[in-house]
């Protein structure tokens, strides 16, 4: 299929439309609309053990140890002439931006659940402890964690196309009751609005679905740079907590644990794809 990029005043496609044409304007209008290539599909791929698993935007995740190689670089971020590219933050700090391993957990109705093989940065749940309004300070649909899935992680590391690839399931995901570890339905708190995005992080149920093995922690060496020395072991999860200022989050060991939403720790992200578009 191909993507739709915009309505332009000319056929060369320079000068968008950024003006809606008046309801009460007469006379004829002639607009352009571009579309882009088509996209490629997804190459669906699976490992020895027959588990399934894609690639699907980018990420700083290796970390490089040339120093020699990392003054030559600028910090321009851009593709070099073999396809690298490279997030450089100093003369002896670098990281190589790496596609995105997406490990498939689940297939329904034709939509996939995959979640990131690693964990890909840090960040806190939540900015505060307090209840917002109504809100409180672990509901996942207000929280930072969501704020900087629409912003940081989809806007910088996926393409249009592969926005719009993701776009072609069913993005949203539940946060009712049964989602989550705590189902006291007298937790004020609990069964939240459900969201909708291209990117999220796992609720509990759908973590508890990984397995063991699966569910435990593996870190990019982003990732423990960005940990730092106060950041926490484990990744977040977009479920509540025991009380009001926690939500869930996986150790290291692959439990389940509860902890205060503005704790800095791992996110592992999670996405779902519609695997009529996956190449076999």
């Amino acid at each position: 299929y191909y993507v739709f990029e915009g309505w332009f005043a000319d056929k060369e496609y320079i000068k968008p439309i950024e003006k809606i044409i008046p309801q009460n304007y007469k006379g004829n209008v002639t607009v352009y609309a571009k579309w882009g290539k088509a996209v490629k599909n997804v190459s669906m791929l699976t490992d020895a053990d027959g588990s399934k698993y894609f690639y699907l935007g980018v990420y700083p995740q290796t970390a490089i140890t040339d120093e020699t190689f990392i003054r030559q670089l600028g910090y321009d971020n851009n593709v070099y002439d073999d396809g690298s590219r490279y997030y450089k933050i100093s003369d002896t700090l670098c990281y190589r931006v790496d596609p995105i391993r997406w490990n498939v957990v689940s297939t329904s109705d034709g939509s996939s659940y995959a979640v990131s093989a690693c964990v890909l940065d840090y960040s806190e749940f939540s900015v505060t402890t307090n209840k917002n309004g109504e809100f409180y300070a672990n509901n996942w649909e207000k929280s930072k964690l969501n704020g900087i899935m629409t912003s940081t992680f989809t806007k910088s590391h996926f393409t249009e196309i592969e926005k719009n690839f993701i776009a072609l399931a069913d993005m949203t995901v539940s946060n009712a009751l049964e989602s989550g570890y705590y189902k006291d339905k007298d937790l004020k708190w609990a069964a939240q609005n459900d969201t909708s995005g291209y990117l999220f992080v796992p609720s509990y149920a759908e973590s508890a679905a990984l397995g063991g093995n699966m569910r435990k922690p593996v870190y990019s060496d982003y990732a423990l740079y960005q940990k730092g020395t106060d950041g926490a072991n484990g990744y977040w999860l977009r479920s509540w907590g025991d009380k009001e200022n926690k939500a869930m989050f996986v150790n290291d060991d692959g439990e389940f644990m509860s902890d205060v939403v503005t704790t800095k720790r791992g996110v592992r992200l999670a996405v779902k794809i519609n695997e009529e578009y996956c190449a076999k």
